[in-house]
């Protein structure tokens, strides 16, 4: 294996995709995504790849919403509290 391809999308069916995010080559196991709308839900998957240019089925799909300003974020980044004002 050699890398990994990503697809990002705000929509279940990944029609459209994030900008840069449709087939992206990843290497490593992180990535840090920008260009995310807060309180939005995003869906992610991912194909492994290798040298030859073989790639693998996609994974499940797994889905994050990102947080809404006046999040508090403890440490460990995990959200402990919404404020509202």
């Amino acid at each position: 294996m050699t890398g990994y391809r990503l697809d990002i999308s705000s929509q279940p069916t990944f029609i459209p995709m994030l900008s840069g995010y449709n087939n992206r080559a990843v290497t490593g196991v992180s990535r840090v995504v920008t260009g995310l709308t807060s309180g939005t839900t995003y869906y992610v998957r991912m194909r492994a790849y290798d040298a030859l240019g073989n790639t693998s089925e996609s994974s499940a799909v797994v889905q994050a919403t990102t947080r809404r300003p006046g999040d508090l974020v403890a440490a460990l980044g995990e959200p402990v509290a919404t404020m509202q004002g």
